[in-house]
């Protein structure tokens, strides 16, 4: 029996044993400086609940520390690194409205725009985040044009910027397959008009090509072909536009043949 009970009792004792020391370290923590070299030894063990509840403390009960924006910033680093992004972006946005000469600010502008780009959803859903994640990216890289981070920004904006493309790309095919040509036009006019710098602007302008020879606006379609073609003459769809163009020439051509005949026969 007293071999049974040595375990539990072992068990219990190095419990409080822990318990004490933890209580212990809690206690010892009587400056804000101190709460903060012990928020970030949690936060580099990547115990970042724990970690957040230590600066959360600083922001409460040391507001006018000269470390209140470190804390605060790193408050949203540990959440960043919970994926907790909305939160993030709250405790960044502190950083900037409360203290606005930190030299954290710069970063905190930064974490919020890649907290953004972290929402921001697949290209099927709504793209609310993803239109706040350029804006945010916009501005950082305003504001900041020499920060080490404008590189990697730079890349962000432009893997979103073509989301957005690629949705309105993505849904003018759906409306032609349903048969909406008119709603597919805008779509595919959007991309060739707003996003003229990706790579979806060639695919755009074939799918309105095809859709205007489909529809028998031949003249609207000779403008828009000659158009790529002098646009992307080394383009992998140029045989999509070569069988619109010989549809074209000869509606084109049997529409000249007839008119001329129709005059002819007036005089």
């Amino acid at each position: 029996m007293s071999v049974r009970c040595t375990a539990p009792v072992v068990i219990a004792f190095v419990a409080a044993v822990l318990a004490g020391c933890t209580a212990g370290k809690e206690l010892s923590l009587d400056t804000a400086q101190d709460r903060f070299r012990y928020g970030m030894q949690l936060y580099r063990s990547e115990d970042y609940l724990e970690a957040v509840k230590q600066f959360d403390l600083i922001r409460l009960q040391y507001p006018g520390s000269t470390i209140a924006d470190s804390a605060q910033f790193y408050s949203g680093m540990s959440r960043f690194k919970r994926e907790e992004y909305q939160l993030a972006v709250f405790d960044f946005q502190l950083v900037i409205r409360n203290h606005p000469d930190s030299p954290l600010t710069p970063d905190a502008y930064y974490m919020i725009a890649k907290s953004y780009v972290k929402l921001s959803p697949p290209v099927d859903l709504d793209q609310n985040f993803t239109l706040k994640a350029l804006d945010a990216l916009q501005t950082f890289m305003e504001l900041y044009p020499s920060h080490e981070k404008v590189a990697e920004a730079r890349k962000d904006y432009q893997l979103l910027y073509r989301k957005l493309a690629q949705k309105e790309f993505n849904t003018g095919v759906l409306y032609r397959k349903l048969g909406y040509f008119r709603a597919a036009l805008v779509y595919f006019n959007t991309v060739i008009d707003r996003y003229y710098s990706t790579d979806l602007v060639d695919d755009a302008m074939v799918e309105k090509i095809e859709i205007l020879v489909q529809k028998k606006r031949y003249t609207e379609a000779r403008t828009a072909i000659r158009e790529f073609m002098r646009k992307y003459p080394d383009s992998m769809l140029l045989s999509r536009v070569e069988e619109a163009k010989e549809i074209v020439d000869r509606a084109l051509g049997h529409s000249t043949l007839v008119g001329e005949a129709k005059r002819k026969e007036q005089r």
